[in-house]
């Protein structure tokens, strides 16, 4: 994506400042909620209690995607869920991403140039991608958090952002096992995350985040939609 075609609009009618970000840019058309926001994360190995850290990054998300809850640019669904999407718990450990993770990395890679790359690598910066999908798998909507050891804005962030949320609506598929249809939940959602390494983006959705011991064994599904069942494999 070329960034000259890029627009960005402030609600202030003022110019850019590296200190405050506007709420809105438009982008070939499209409207997007864009700001700085902190969130907190738990260091893993511990206790859900301890190695709390806070972290300061970019919220990014699409103003038509209004399942997810409003007001921009911080979604409260986070806080008190919308009443169509499930808890975290109920959804994203049975929600497996169909598409093969190269195929996001060369989306990733296409859409910015080595500097960019480098930058993000050297920050050790991370997008987290929230996803909802609707109960016969699709991606519809999502929104995305990205977040670097020291946070720096930079305009080349917008064409990364926008290749990846239309990739996520457009290319992505899930499988939930009827898990949705059977709770009668019209919409669940899971995360994904981008790491940017030194040597490597590495693609991980919700289950190779939390549970990479534990991956989702497709072998003892009975309803799959968007993927071949593998032959049933009893355990001995």
């Amino acid at each position: 994506m070329i960034l000259s075609y890029i627009v960005i609009w402030f609600l202030s009618q003022s110019f850019f400042q590296t200190d405050s970000l506007p709420k809105k840019v438009v982008i070939e058309g499209e409207t997007y909620d864009i700001a700085m926001h902190q969130r907190s994360r738990h260091l893993p190995g511990g206790h859900w209690k301890d190695g709390l850290v806070y972290y300061e990054g970019l919220h990014f998300q699409n103003q038509n995607d209004t399942l997810f809850g409003r007001p921009a640019p911080v979604p409260e669904y986070e806080k008190e869920p919308d009443n169509v999407i499930a808890e975290r718990w109920t959804t994203e450990d049975v929600l497996f991403m169909v598409n093969p993770l190269e195929e996001m990395e060369t989306v990733v890679r296409s859409s910015v140039n080595d500097t960019v790359l480098n930058n993000l690598s050297r920050e050790n910066a991370i997008i987290e991608i929230t996803v909802l999908v609707d109960s016969t798998g699709r991606s519809i909507e999502c929104k995305q958090f990205l977040e670097m050891d020291h946070f720096e804005w930079s305009d080349s962030f917008l064409s990364l952002l926008v290749a990846v949320e239309r990739y996520v609506k457009n290319e992505l598929l899930f499988e939930d096992n009827g898990m949705l249809h059977m709770a009668d939940l019209p919409y669940g959602h899971t995360r994904i995350r981008i790491y940017f390494r030194s040597d490597t983006i590495e693609i991980k959705p919700f289950y190779y985040i939390f549970s990479p011991e534990v991956y989702i064994n497709l072998r003892y599904w009975k309803r799959l939609r968007h993927v071949k069942a593998p032959a049933y494999c009893p355990v001995s």
